[in-house]
């Protein structure tokens, strides 16, 4: 495309509308391929004569050429779910493609699926790949990446909870191919070869590995080794959950997931240890491909995640753009590199970290420069303090919309965070890499690891004094789709007049807001009128919560009650997207409730039988149905059936008129079925 010298920042968005399309209306086109090398030849033909002077159409033909490519991408790369048997054991042979990692009971990978068979069927070839989890044992400790292993076990459909708002984990695991799980017992399965993975993923696994070892060589052990290793080779496995939540509330989680900011230290110190080839053109490659493969060899050794792949691509394609293409905008590199990588995986597109790692990058890029002029500074501290701090800002401004959405909170110190924690992150990397270069020098390495185990506690502490202090994050935000938008509108619009002060833009940006408000008005005006009855599934345990305008009230059994995980996993997803999660729930134990009659504000229980406002229901469980008595039929709206309780619904319609069957979490999947 010669008339465009920044080809990627044009086609980027056809190919994006052309996925969204793709995946939202799983449309299937047989002729897609063809049609597009048709667009394409056209362009090439008619160029000249007839595109010359009327480049708009020219134009046309090329983004409808991309929008067709990005539906043909989805379509190429979409996955179904195996027709497999999942009411037998079977016999799976594969290959591991994921380390393994210890869990509190199991071991858990992934494995590609080559083959399956019946205890007298005979082979038949499939390919997928399947979450499995080994019991336990001293031969499953043994399992390593590209091992072939040969075992014997049900493989069951990944399934959702299906409670709303809840985290679509069936969605998250189909759009990485991954549609089945399985549980290995003891003794059934068998390695059959070593190394059939990727030689070169296998090699950085064990050097990852090995210096991890060094690190433990040196006594960094406990928070500080999870928190080193997360920073600097990408392994989190042995962060805990406390500490993931006060790197989240402090908006200081990008340090414990290897991505942009690693890679780009990682870069720095490269360029800057080179920089003494930037003389000879000769010299000038070498250094291009020594960082690019140095880039890569890092992305490897942090497990090739998807947030270092992303970016480690884009500093590639940033020094091949420096190299080959002087006159390409950052805009086109790093949209360059994601055009790339959604042909490779279109549906990274619903990848949060994708979305997050690219709005960061231009945001950084638009932004920064402007917010940096503004305040002016002649002492290098200051600068330098300042140049971090509206890094920091522009990238807030970028990724605090998806954030909002995603994870519903926003961390109020960032600022300040950023301040502390990216130096530090930037000096322990630089230490830990020299850690691994004179490990094996006895009285340095050891003031060197000292060194380091300082840098780590000032690092956790203060991003822990940070997480403590008051209203340190505004949690429980909901925003539709839409208002995500919206917000990107209303910040673009505003920065746009802030640069050319142009009346339309003003005007753009008053319309953004009306309408942002207009959307809220409009969810919270649903919300009042809120008054509904949900039965939860919680797995084990009955859960029903009962949502007004201005009530709450949970009814569950001590386990539930107890456990906020269950609550905040399952329940409150709903609560903040109805916008009632400042609304503290009234937690009653409904095992105690039905024993007797009761009353408590809006709800009445005798035995078996509830009234929550006008709704009717019997909750029927295990060993409680004989004790029921009825004089006449009863009519009520549900029958919820609980523990397995054994019931035959048609002598049960005898004596009992209800409109809807409810069959509760808590009972087995056999008698579910039966």
């Amino acid at each position: 495309m010669e008339h465009i010298k920044n080809p990627f920042v044009a086609l980027f968005f056809p190919l994006v509308f052309g996925i969204l399309f793709g995946i939202l209306t799983a449309v299937k086109i047989s002729f897609l391929l063809p049609l597009i090398f048709i667009f394409v030849v056209l362009m090439l033909i008619l160029e000249k004569p007839f595109f010359r002077y009327k480049r708009h159409f020219y134009g046309f033909f090329a983004y409808f050429a991309v929008f067709l490519l990005g539906i043909y991408a989805v379509q190429f790369h979409r996955k179904q779910l195996p027709e497999i048997n999942t009411e037998k054991q079977l016999f799976y042979e594969g290959v591991i493609v994921q380390q393994p990692k210890e869990k509190t009971n199991s071991l858990q990978t992934i494995i590609k699926l080559e083959a399956y068979k019946g205890d007298t069927s005979n082979w038949q070839a499939i390919n997928t790949k399947s979450i499995v989890y080994f019991a336990k044992d001293s031969l499953s400790a043994l399992l390593k990446y590209g091992d072939r292993i040969l075992f014997k076990s049900y493989l069951n459909e990944i399934t959702n909870a299906g409670n709303p708002a809840e985290f679509n984990y069936k969605a998250f695991m189909a759009n990485k191919a991954i549609f089945t799980t399985a549980f290995v017992k003891t003794g059934n399965f068998t390695v059959l070869e070593h190394n059939q993975g990727s030689a070169f993923l296998n090699f950085a696994i064990n050097l990852q590995h090995s210096l991890m070892n060094i690190y433990r060589k040196f006594g960094i052990e406990g928070q500080r080794f999870a928190v080193l290793s997360a920073l600097t080779l990408g392994y989190r496995d042995e962060v805990d959950k406390e500490t993931r939540q006060m790197f989240a509330n402090t908006g200081a989680m990008h340090i414990l997931a290897v991505s942009g900011l690693h890679v780009g230290i990682i870069y720095m110190i490269l360029a800057n240890l080179l920089a003494f080839m930037n003389k000879k053109r000769g010299l000038l490659i070498l250094k291009s491909v020594i960082i690019i493969g140095s880039l890569w060899l890092f992305a490897a050794i942090a497990g090739l995640s998807s947030s270092v792949t992303r970016a480690a691509l884009m500093f590639s394609m940033f020094v091949i753009g420096r190299l080959l293409m002087k006159n390409s905008t950052i805009y086109n590199i790093v949209l360059a590199s994601a055009f790339i990588l959604l042909l490779i995986n279109p549906f990274d597109i619903l990848s949060v970290g994708f979305q997050l790692s690219y709005a960061a990058v231009l945001s950084i890029v638009f932004f920064q420069p402007y917010i940096y002029d503004l305040l002016v500074f002649r002492r290098w501290l200051p600068d330098k303090i300042w140049a971090l701090l509206t890094v920091s800002i522009a990238a807030q401004i970028g990724t605090m919309p998806i954030g909002l959405y995603y994870f519903h909170q926003f961390p109020n110190y960032f600022f300040i965070t950023n301040i502390v924690v990216i130096p530090l992150a930037s000096i322990i990397l630089y230490v830990a890499v020299l850690l691994f270069i004179i490990s094996f020098v006895p009285i340095i390495s050891q003031g060197v690891a000292l060194l380091l185990k300082v840098l780590l506690k000032l690092l956790i502490g203060g991003v822990a004094a940070i997480d403590s202090l008051p209203f340190a994050t505004t949690k429980d935000i909901f925003i539709s789709p839409l208002q995500v938008f919206l917000i990107y509108a209303i910040i673009l619009t505003f920065a746009l007049f802030w640069i050319y002060n142009r009346k339309l833009l003003l005007y753009s940006f008053l319309i953004s807001m009306l309408l942002f408000l207009s959307v809220d008005i409009f969810i919270n005006y649903k919300n009042i009128r809120t008054n509904e009855l949900l039965i939860f599934n919680t797995r084990k345990y009955l859960t029903i919560n009962v949502l007004t305008s201005d009530n709450n009230q949970v009814l569950a059994n001590d386990e539930v009650l107890i456990s906020k995980n269950i609550i905040n996993y399952s329940l409150k997803p709903y609560w903040i997207q109805k916008r009632m999660a400042d609304n503290q729930p009234k937690e009653l134990n409904i095992d105690s409730l039905i024993k007797k009659d009761t009353i408590v504000e809006n709800l009445f229980f005798r035995k078996n039988f509830v009234q929550i406002g006008n709704v009717k229901m019997l909750i029927l469980k295990h060993n409680n149905f004989d004790d029921f008595v009825a004089d006449k039929k009863l009519k009520i709206d549900y029958l919820v059936l609980t523990k397995n309780v054994y019931v035959k619904l048609s002598e049960l319609m005898q004596f009992i008129d209800f409109q809807k069957v409810i069959i509760a979490s808590n009972n087995k999947i056999w008698r579910i079925k039966k």
